[in-house]
């Protein structure tokens, strides 16, 4: 029996995968129809949030087509928005089905969770970054299962009252350093669907030219969050605990090759981008399938040996095809008719409309881009999707031209705006998934209070350092 979810999702992505190679744009009309395929084919097993996107897409359609701002060629950019971000998912899902396997990453992640506890936090919130532009938000459960494993005590306050506090307090620091460390790669990372939508809005900008400023946005996240830690009252009430010999084990030279993975992903979409003129975000999207596909084939041989290596490998890419991405089918919905939505509403505001308004009450371009953070922030308490959020942003918000901005200067607040919302929303998955990581008996955790409680004041001090650096990079780069 054919797949048809699964085959309608890489017939997709190898259509949007031709058209960004130069085919005809016309063949984004198939792309449309196997996405409509797919997801007529997994509606019964949709979220209903997942239908709600997809039904919203299709009321912004009709409206925007009943006041006549709906030509077929803003439908075809439309869909070529989804179909990108389809394309985004099947292509490195690849790579996160890899590593969940991987003993490499597993290794290399208990080490970073059993360091002492003066290095504990930067190794983690370093290992969620280095691991989320691998696995996405999977790194949270991956290394969270390592963090419960060393928090044990937190679960049993009956046998040691104190030392589970103790331990409890430790869950949570430790699932923060992770947590803010994955919100920090969508500031930067090619490999995330943030700079996919992005890069997506502002076609006049390439990753290589937005990546300095993107990337010290990320490092300012980091920095802040260490010292935030560093000087939390929990941190400063609860004394650390000696050191267990498994801290005193590994070294960190298990880090270099997840290092030299990423850097070889990011190095040969640089060189396609400089020798074949192909955008960066496409020269990774072509190369990680294959990448992972080795991957795989080497974890395999080390124990099947090269032949039935290779046959395994085939059988878990049908598995892949045939399971893994209809599964995807809630977050795809999401965030690709998002990313719709975002495209069509582009066509329902006019272009003068935001550049007017701002010279009428005076504000200057650069006051505004400060602004979108805390907006981006407040979307996301009210349940805002970020990629609908900043999807809408973009629509509303003319073109760096248009408000004689340097387009990297709107990339970083768009890509810090949706960290800051990734950090704090407590309706995206990676807050409600660190809020199951960092509960325990005598400290029940909400996605809301982890959210708010507990990641609150580095939101708003993120917040306010990304409206300061906005504000400096646009004088500096104007």
């Amino acid at each position: 029996m054919i797949p048809v979810a699964g085959v309608s999702l890489l017939t997709a992505t190898v259509l949007t995968l031709a058209v960004s190679l130069g085919a005809p744009a016309s063949l984004t009309w198939g792309t449309g129809l196997a996405l409509a395929l797919y997801i007529l084919s997994v509606w019964g097993r949709m979220r209903r949030a997942a239908r709600f996107y997809i039904l919203a897409a299709i009321a912004a359609s009709a409206l925007a087509a009943a006041v006549g701002k709906l030509d077929p060629e803003a439908l075809r950019r439309a869909i070529a928005a989804m179909g990108f971000v389809a394309t985004l998912f099947v292509s490195f899902g690849v790579l996160r089905e890899a590593a969940l396997t991987s003993p490499l990453v597993r290794r290399c992640g208990r080490f970073l969770a059993h360091r002492p506890p003066g290095w504990r936090y930067l190794a983690l919130t370093l290992g969620g970054h280095l691991f989320g532009m691998i696995l996405n938000f999977g790194v949270i459960p991956l290394l969270g299962t390592m963090v419960t494993e060393g928090t044990r005590a937190a679960d049993h306050p009956e046998e040691d009252a104190d030392q589970a506090r103790r331990a409890t307090v430790r869950r949570l620091r430790m699932t923060q350093a992770i947590h803010r460390g994955f919100a920090a790669t969508l500031t930067w990372s090619p490999l995330t669907v943030s700079l996919a939508v992005i890069l997506t809005a502002l076609p006049s900008l390439s990753w290589s030219a937005a990546a300095p400023a993107m990337l010290a946005a990320a490092a300012g996240f980091v920095a802040i969050g260490w010292v935030m830690d560093r000087f939390s009252r929990a941190r400063l009430r609860v004394a650390p605990p000696p050191a267990s010999p498994e801290e005193e084990q590994g070294s960190w030279a298990l880090v270099l090759p997840v290092l030299a993975l990423v850097g070889a992903i990011l190095g040969v979409g640089w060189l396609m981008e400089e020798v074949f003129g192909i955008r960066l975000v496409i020269g990774v999207m072509l190369f990680v399938p294959l990448l992972a596909a080795a991957w795989i084939v080497l974890q395999d041989s080390a124990v099947l040996g090269f032949g039935l290596a290779l046959s395994d490998t085939a059988t878990r890419l049908g598995h892949y095809v045939r399971d893994t991405l209809p599964a995807y089918n809630g977050e795809l919905a999401i965030v690709g008719s998002a990313s719709f939505i975002g495209g069509v509403v582009t066509g329902l505001l006019h272009a003068d409309a935001v550049p007017g308004l701002l010279a009428g009450i005076g504000l200057p371009s650069w006051a505004l881009m400060a602004i979108v953070p805390w907006l981006a922030i407040a979307f996301g308490q009210i349940g805002m999707s970020p990629v609908l959020a900043i999807s809408l942003l973009a629509a509303a918000i003319p073109s760096p031209e248009s408000l004689g901005l340097p387009a990297p200067v709107m990339a970083v607040t768009y890509s810090g705006s949706w960290a800051l919302m990734a950090a704090s929303s407590p309706f995206t998955a990676a807050v409600a998934l660190s809020a199951r990581v960092a509960t325990a008996p005598g400290r029940p955790v909400g996605a809301a209070a982890f959210g708010a409680r507990d990641n609150g004041g580095f939101t708003v001090v993120c917040a306010l350092a990304l409206s300061l650096y906005v504000i400096a990079l646009t004088r500096l780069m104007a």
